[in-house]
């Protein structure tokens, strides 16, 4: 056979092939998407699974969207983009996400200040370390001072004094003069819940969960505590003494984002019911203490109103509602939060694969064979994460 002829039936080969492969490009990739590049890209979805937004990634590290802001990061630097896409501001070692329309973030001198939604900086980098805006206020120290309460005009509201400082919600914040006690402050930085309790969450309308550890001839104890502003105690009863590790662990099939969420909070009053653990299971109680959902679960959290993701074991994660009826199957992994704005929650199927669901267990958008990495819905978008980048046609 000629070399011209041999050429000639390699192309009609390769012809056929794309011919045969075409159908099923198609029903992985979609008929309206095309992949252009080599590099990583994250993007926002919608909730019809549309991506709107794309960025060149280089393996970073996404957030979930705050006011209209996703953060990008990785060990070495930060950066903040809109929701369209566009560059806020970049070049920064380090960031927390948005909320009260300003975010933490460390310039490259490594101080910390706070930057508004334009990227300029409404306190400038001088910080050490800083804690997160609560009602107008927030926690800041530099090397060697304790933690002390400015506003957002810099202004010095509670000066420094505090061993350990919190966010104000509710008109209180966690803190500490010695580090061993916490109890609460108002705005004046006077004492509203004196300092006794040896763990401590933010507030949530209306309730914190504390714990308390003794020492007597028996040995520790522990006692896990929900209270009101007051400092009435609402809920008591015994917890192991690693009770923030434990629940960490335990909390896996959960999607439990804890940057942004202490694990004491899992067990706070919400609806009049809370999250509580007896013999390393969970189940839930009333105010009242009594059970009305049993302590069956490895693993329990409010993940929506009235919904809870529920772990039977590593591949039965479902969700349940507060009288205990299965209202998601235990056909997965894990399963997230679900989104108020969308309604969607991200989920992991058995075999490890990515998609979300809608709150009565529907599949609302499948795997992608093209997703890398992909986040939770926040205002309405996800953070995917695609190994080729995904454009949407025309």
């Amino acid at each position: 056979m000629q070399l011209r002829e041999r050429l000639f039936l390699a192309a009609l080969l390769l012809v056929a092939a794309c011919i045969f492969a075409l159908p099923h490009l198609v029903q992985y990739w979609g008929e309206n998407v095309k992949v252009e590049g080599d590099d990583e890209f994250c993007g926002l979805m919608d909730k019809t699974g549309k991506n709107i937004t794309t960025i060149r990634n280089h393996d970073d590290i996404f957030g979930e969207l705050h006011e209209g802001i996703i953060r990008l990061y990785n060990a070495n630097a930060c950066s903040y983009f809109n929701d369209k896409g566009g560059l806020i501001v970049g070049n920064l070692q380090a960031g927390n996400d948005f909320e009260e329309g300003r975010a933490a973030a460390q310039d490259r001198q490594q101080k910390w200040g706070f930057l508004g939604p334009d990227g300029k900086w409404l306190i400038e980098p001088q910080f050490q370390e800083v804690g997160r805006f609560g009602e107008g206020l927030v926690a800041v120290k530099n090397k060697g001072e304790r933690w002390q309460y400015i506003d957002a005009n810099q202004k010095v509201v509670i000066p420094p004094r505090f061993a350990s400082a919190g966010r104000f919600v509710d008109g209180l914040s966690p803190a500490s003069e010695d580090t061993k006690k916490w109890g609460y402050i108002d705005k004046q930085g006077q004492w509203r819940i004196e300092q006794q309790y040896s763990e401590e969450s933010d507030f949530c309308g209306g309730t914190a969960v504390v714990t308390l550890e003794t020492h007597g001839e028996t040995g520790a104890t522990n006692t896990l505590k929900v209270i009101d502003t007051t400092g009435r105690v609402l809920l008591s009863y015994a917890v192991p003494l690693d009770l923030r590790d434990l629940t960490r662990k335990a909390m896996q099939g959960t999607l439990a984002d804890w940057h942004d969420d202490d694990p004491l909070s899992c067990y706070n009053l919400v609806d009049g019911l809370a999250v509580r653990l007896q013999n390393d299971r969970f189940g839930l109680t009333d105010v009242t203490g009594k059970w009305v959902v049993p302590a069956d679960y490895k693993a329990l959290r409010r993940v929506g109103k009235d919904l809870y993701v529920a772990k039977k074991d590593e591949n039965h994660v479902g969700v349940i509602n507060g009288a205990g009826r299965t209202v998601v199957p235990f056909d997965y992994q894990a399963i997230g939060d679900f989104d108020g704005a969308s309604g969607l929650a991200k989920a992991i199927d058995r075999e490890g694969g990515p998609l979300y669901i809608n709150s009565n267990g529907r599949v609302a958008i499948k795997n992608k064979i093209y997703w890398e990495k992909v986040g939770n819905f926040s205002e309405g978008y996800a953070a995917v994460q695609s190994f080729e980048k995904p454009m949407v046609l025309p």
